[in-house]
């Protein structure tokens, strides 16, 4: 048998093991205080019970990464097509803003028939 708390080696009639009763004694409980103690596992299937997960296999991992690339790809896409769109509108309103205005028409050409 092994002892309930830490799992050493213990022989066939103790519940613990020297050093966790002695580190129990530290913190004593008081008469009459309901105590739950875990139940022994003493069938091999309730020690078989417990399920590992196993490390993921090259395959795995690749799949894995083959979903992590779609997702950046969609997502680069999905930025490009919305900052394309920005770049659009902003020139289309810069440009709207006067009707009149001549692209390249700088103040020096301007003269003061133009302005009445």
């Amino acid at each position: 048998m092994n002892c309930m708390k830490c799992g050493t080696k213990l022989a066939k009639d103790q519940v613990f093991c020297e050093s966790c009763l002695a580190e129990m004694e530290k913190y004593p409980v008081r008469p009459g205080t309901a105590v739950h103690l875990p139940r022994r596992n003493t069938t091999d299937a309730a020690k078989k019970a417990t399920v590992k997960k196993k490390a993921p296999t090259a395959e795995d991992k690749l799949r894995k990464m083959r979903v992590a690339v779609l997702w950046l790809s969609a997502l680069v896409l999905v930025l490009s097509i919305v900052l394309g769109a920005a770049v659009i509108f902003l020139s289309q309103h810069i440009h709207s803003g006067n009707p009149d205005e001549t692209i390249g028409q700088n103040y020096s050409t301007i003269s003061p028939e133009d302005l009445s």
